[in-house]
């Protein structure tokens, strides 16, 4: 039920609901100055004049320590919403949902004990795994017992009680963020059953935004377990998860090194994995079907991407430009609960559009494979998601639209590819054209780029044992 009611509330249809719940508009709208400033402020708020870097050094509690690093990351968070009256009723909102929540993990933990029957063992046990996530998973823990644990079960039990009265003994300051406290019960009550019913040596999650992820890690560690992020989607350096900690991070690719040190984390941490999925468009998509035909795949997000959002101009303009004869397909996002209808109808209406014979469609994830999808695509567009780099692998070309993401936040990643346009009004239209017009680049230089991020992970980085990871030793070779 909690489950459920997060995943409503955040996708929500309602402007206000949607204000309230959703994305933040300043994580939403990137600009890499704005996300400096508020991971400065969070850290003045928690830490004070020596800042984190003197506690750290100073401190020997390791619970007191990732405790800080929560409360951070949760006000850090938090100021992403911008608006101080959004902060604020987020807080009496979550205020009034705690004894709500509280009640419900009780019933369910005491409802799993009466159920309970012997669970399978599993050295690795993946939390909330997306269908990416599971590929990765299987490739970096290879051979070892795996268990995904993508029901609701939840126990929150005497251990977890406990462990929360030290923390708050330890940061007095939770108490005042009824949100924080809110977040810390359902991770640790998700974090409970897993823990408690499958004994695993290694607990792995993909999010790195959430905001408890840095006490659960503390959580773990005093039961002799390890805590592993793995990628999942597009990174930023971002306010987002500026403060989390894991034992171990596993990246896509090296280009992804630059943005984790920027965010401050121990390089050491570090290691490249490689998705499977794309070593697949890579080796198998790329040089399907080239030169390909007259299409674009639109990349629709509905929590960012709306008729009233910023990168619209820019989209229209593209739409503009196409010549007759080329076709558009609106990909619909996963995580999205709203049709596309009503998006592809507005785009249509557009009389140039209209009048230059242009075709666009909606294309439901379900239709169709991902893989398929970009195997008959020329261009792929969007503001940023996870299928416009997968595009690139599969030798699409890439349009970025402005107004949500910085130039700099994307362009680096792909070092010059002439394959990959950022759609400001510094590009002429006649640029525009020729680049929409010319097959896709395939040559060795830019299959070293794209390489970037289909690397694997060599004899010597592979996850081997997983209690040798507490010890922080390089796994970037």
């Amino acid at each position: 039920m909690i489950e459920r009611l997060i995943r409503w509330l955040s996708y929500s249809r309602s402007p206000v609901l949607g204000r309230l719940f959703g994305l933040p508009p300043l994580l939403v709208g990137y600009d890499p100055a704005v996300h400096e400033a508020i991971i400065r402020n969070a850290e003045r708020a928690v830490y004070g004049r020596e800042g984190r870097g003197t506690y750290e050094t100073r401190t020997s509690d390791e619970l007191a320590r990732l405790a800080r690093r929560t409360l951070a990351q949760y006000r850090a968070q938090a100021a992403l919403y911008g608006s101080w009256w959004i902060r604020a009723a987020r807080g009496l909102l979550f205020g009034l949902a705690l004894p709500l929540v509280v009640s419900v993990l009780i019933w369910r933990t005491l409802r799993n004990r009466s159920r309970r029957g012997r669970a399978p063992a599993a050295e690795v046990a993946v939390v909330v795994a997306a269908e990416r996530v599971r590929a990765m998973a299987a490739a970096v823990f290879e051979g070892m017992p795996l268990y995904f644990h993508a029901d609701r079960s939840m126990r929150f039990g005497v251990a977890e009680a406990r462990f929360l009265a030290r923390t708050i003994r330890a940061c007095p300051a939770y108490l005042a963020s009824p949100g924080l406290l809110l977040s810390v019960l359902r991770w640790l009550a998700r974090y409970g059953y897993v823990t408690t019913a499958h004994r695993p040596h290694v607990m792995v999650n993909f999010f790195e935004g959430t905001a408890a992820s840095s006490l659960l890690t503390a959580y773990l560690h005093e039961r002799d377990i390890l805590h592993v992020n793995l990628m999942h989607g597009e990174m930023f350096y971002s306010a987002d998860c500026a403060f989390a900690e894991f034992d171990r991070f596993f990246v896509w690719g090296r280009h992804f090194e630059e943005l984790f040190r920027r965010l401050g984390h121990d390089a050491r941490r570090l290691a490249i994995a490689g998705s499977p999925d794309h070593r697949t468009l890579f080796r198998e998509i790329r040089e399907a079907e080239q030169p390909r035909g007259n299409s674009v795949l639109l990349v629709h997000n509905s929590v960012v991407t709306r008729l009233d959002s910023p990168d619209m101009p820019a989209l229209r303009r593209l739409l503009r430009l196409l010549p007759s004869g080329w076709n558009v397909r609106v990909r619909s996002h996963p995580a999205a609960n709203t049709t596309l209808a009503g998006y592809v109808a507005a785009l249509q209406a557009d009389p140039v559009v209209r009048e230059n014979g242009l075709r666009i469609v909606p294309e439901p994830f379900e239709a169709i494979s991902l893989p398929d999808a970009l195997r008959r695509s020329r261009v792929v567009a969007g503001v940023y998601s996870t299928a416009l780099l997968e595009g690139w692998v599969a030798g699409c070309k890439l349009v970025y639209l402005p107004g949500v993401i910085a130039r700099d936040a994307v362009l680096p990643r792909h070092d010059g590819s002439p394959n990959v346009l950022y759609l400001d009004a510094a590009v002429s239209d006649a640029s525009v054209l020729d680049f929409l017009s010319t097959p896709a680049t395939l040559d060795m230089a830019e299959a070293t780029r794209v390489d970037r991020l289909t690397q694997v992970l060599g004899p010597g980085e592979r996850f081997a044992t997983s209690r040798a990871m507490r010890s922080v030793e390089p796994l970037i070779v």
